[in-house]
């Protein structure tokens, strides 16, 4: 599947000015309505939380509840 993710590694569906495209064959399994509520680390990047905590990818979880 593809999406395409802002700054702060949230997922969005559809493709938009400042994100940028990922591919990945793990997201297949999974609603798009789902993955739009998810932040996605790709391998090699790091997403720091505002408290400091850093989360290596690959790492897929929900950034809001719904």
């Amino acid at each position: 599947m593809t999406v395409y993710l802002d700054s702060d590694y949230k997922i969005h569906l559809e493709p938009g000015e400042g994100l940028r495209e990922i591919t990945r064959e793990e997201l297949d399994p999974f609603l798009p309505e789902m993955l739009a509520n998810c932040r996605l680390v790709p391998e090699g990047e790091t997403w720091t939380r505002g408290d400091g905590t850093e989360f290596p990818g690959f790492m897929l979880a929900p950034w809001r509840n719904v």
